[in-house]
């Protein structure tokens, strides 16, 4: 067991029960077998009173916080041959399609400076294996956008986001075809997110709206002013 899969262990298990509340190590869907993995000095006993609960709460934030940074630097030496760290140990394919399969997700449960040490491992892991080797990044980006979980939607559009600035910087016009589609099934999307955070006066919505015009000038970059001007004519 590698550390890339303890360190997921890790994020997964908080995942999974900070929407359950109630779930064991055993009960994971996909992770009976990380559950071997000797973490013993990371867990947190459940606390008897209310100044040991904010004790452990600030003990799991610094844990998950090591954690995710450790996942950000692994991912960024390790994920491909790299002359600026030529002798770095690379991420077997076998736990880069694991990590593919439960960043989004993870992703979407975190917060605060956890959440922010995301948004590089996604862009470096997009980088690399989208679309070829990511196809189920669009449909679960398009799944979180569709929800009416505020703190869904803002990762869809950090997804958004991360894979139109990709494009944008990608050389060849033969690279930068599929955008294209991205931006056809996503704008009209985008379209109605915006026009319900324009109605809101929160510092997160306004964060929000800010994201979405730099989705747009990424998206004109690319394709031209003609192709995105097609979801205005709509």
């Amino acid at each position: 067991m590698t550390m890339v899969i303890g360190i997921m262990a890790i994020l997964t298990f908080h995942y999974y029960r900070s929407r359950t509340n109630q779930v064991s190590w055993t009960s994971l869907p996909s992770c009976s077998k990380m559950s071997k993995i000797p973490i013993s000095s990371f867990q947190v006993r459940r606390p008897t009173a209310r100044v040991r609960q904010t004790t452990a709460d600030a003990e799991l934030r610094c844990i998950l916080y090591a954690a995710v940074i450790y996942l950000k630097n692994r991912v960024n030496r390790a994920w491909i041959k790299s002359s600026i760290h030529p002798n770095e140990h690379l991420i077997p394919e076998d736990e880069k399609q694991r990590l593919r399969a439960c960043l989004l997700p993870i992703f979407a449960a975190a917060q605060g400076p956890v959440r922010v040490q995301f948004v590089p491992i996604l862009q470096r892991i997009l980088f690399s294996d989208f679309p070829d080797n990511w196809p189920g990044f669009i449909p679960f980006m398009m799944e979180l956008l569709t929800t009416n979980d505020l703190a869904s939607v803002s990762t869809g559009l950090r997804c958004l986001f991360a894979v139109s600035r990709m494009y944008r910087y990608r050389t060849t016009d033969s690279n930068r075809g599929p955008f294209e589609k991205i931006i056809e099934a996503s704008f009209p999307r985008l379209l109605a997110v915006c026009n319900e955070l324009v109605n809101q006066e929160s510092e997160e919505a306004g964060e929000l709206c800010h994201l979405a015009l730099k989705i747009y000038k990424h998206a004109t970059w690319v394709s031209g002013i003609v192709i995105v001007s097609l979801h205005q004519d709509r």
